[in-house]
């Protein structure tokens, strides 16, 4: 009796600290939606809301703030502009694959760095080029949440869901999408891990770029380019050497 009521008591402490280990990491799935179940009162019943639609075609991978929350202390940020095609050419465009994304040139000299605990004191204090918190804005806001590994394991993570949870409503949102890191993301979140140089060109890229079939730096990737609808590139938030000054005489 006395060993059964022990192996309880093991099972029992297992049990609350297993539940306690699962709230501290987020797991990606390939489908992340609001999973807030509705209630139909007819069959006393609750169901699983329909997915959402698929986004625009500019928002298939990246939007103007891509945060990347990377180790369980660091959150790495950038930001992208859609670039389109001049009206007198768009009749002759097509819309790029909503599968692969295009390459955005992206170099980690456009990536801010920025502790966990940090992250939402930052954007407080830069709110009026974020627009986070909701209950002073009232457009809808859209973002892009990435990881490079198959779950979330920051916590700054879950301080930006209440950040930006903070009144919901019909209007004044923020929206985002949940999604693994992109190879392009990968390859600059390598080099500011390592502090390596990051040389785009001499890198060995896969075909999984625009139609699944073109790697970057190619004549053939940039035949597509060139009839895509839009492309997507990324921002320079800060000029590299923005301090320098010239030689003092």
């Amino acid at each position: 009796m006395r060993t059964l009521t022990l192996f309880l008591i093991v099972v029992l402490i297992f049990s609350c600290s297993q539940k306690k280990t699962d709230l501290n990491y987020y797991v990606l799935s390939q489908n992340d939606y609001d999973t807030t179940w509705i209630y139909d009162s007819n069959n006393d019943q609750y169901y699983p809301p329909p997915p959402p639609p698929p986004p625009p075609h500019e928002l298939s991978w990246y939007a103007n703030v891509v945060i990347i929350f990377d180790t369980a202390y660091k959150v790495f940020l950038y930001q992208t502009e859609c670039i389109y095609k001049e009206k007198e050419l768009r009749k002759s465009c097509v819309y790029p694959s909503r599968h692969y994304p295009n390459f955005i040139g992206l170099n980690p000299n456009q990536v801010l760095t920025l502790n966990s605990d940090y992250l939402i004191d930052f954007f407080e204090d830069n709110d009026r080029y974020f627009k986070f918190d909701t209950n002073y804005h009232d457009s809808h806001r859209f973002i892009f949440i990435v990881s490079d590994f198959d779950t979330i394991r920051n916590i700054a993570y879950y301080n930006l869901m209440k950040h930006i949870r903070s009144d919901i409503k019909r209007y004044g949102r923020v929206l985002y999408t949940i999604r693994r890191a992109t190879e392009e993301e990968k390859e600059v979140l390598s080099c500011l891990r390592t502090g390596n140089i990051y040389d785009p060109k001499n890198l060995n890229w896969s075909t999984n770029f625009i139609d699944g079939e073109t790697k970057p730096f190619t004549s053939r990737y940039d035949s597509l380019e060139q009839k895509l609808y839009f492309t997507i590139k990324s921002k320079e938030i800060f000029k590299p050497e923005l301090t320098n000054i010239r030689p003092i005489q």
